[in-house]
């Protein structure tokens, strides 16, 4: 295994946006953002659909928020790398909220990382302010579709996977809220 995502992408054609595209398309397929995700992709994915979520994973999954109406705006698919959780409801830092090169800069430091090692990572202040931004909770009873646990060697491509579904924003417009 590589020691870095950097390390991992360096001078590997595969590692593009187009590559990622081509990935979501192919293992995730885009009836995962419909209603009809159940039927469409319960064949597909297996390996990547869980039930049980642990701190320091790389989640996607469907969510309609709670307070939508008075959200300027919300993710209704988030990719996050999970904090803690509760018995209703959890925390984790949306990579959505990050423009790409701060979502790969904050996922390298992670990356091979332990739990414990993740937990000190993020609480040394090697998280910065923009990264906090990306901070976000969630309840479960709001959560639409499976979870899908995101493997760490395959973090590098699923940062770049065109699933943000902002509604209320476009994504650079979020990036501009938080100052990114």
């Amino acid at each position: 295994m590589a020691k870095t995502l950097i390390d991992l992408i360096s001078n590997k054609t595969e590692y593009t946006p187009k590559r990622s595209y081509e990935w979501f398309m192919t293992n995730v397929n885009r009836g995962l953002l419909n209603s009809s995700y159940k039927d469409r992709i319960a064949s597909k994915l297996p390996a990547l659909r869980t039930t049980t979520i642990k701190p320091g994973s790389m989640l996607m999954y469907g969510y309609d928020a709670k307070l939508k109406a008075e959200l300027p705006f919300w993710d209704k698919f988030p990719l996050i790398i999970l904090t803690s959780a509760t018995d209703t409801h959890f925390h984790g830092f949306n990579l959505h909220y990050m423009p790409f090169k701060l979502r790969l800069s904050f996922l390298n430091a992670l990356y091979g990382a332990d739990l414990g090692k993740q937990s000190q990572i993020i609480a040394s202040g090697a998280v910065n302010q923009a990264m906090k931004w990306s901070i976000k909770q969630y309840i479960f009873s709001h959560v639409r579709t499976q979870f899908m646990q995101i493997p760490q060697d395959e973090w590098a491509i699923a940062c770049f996977m065109p699933i943000a579904r902002f509604t209320g924003a476009s994504e650079q417009q979020v990036w501009r809220k938080g100052n990114l």
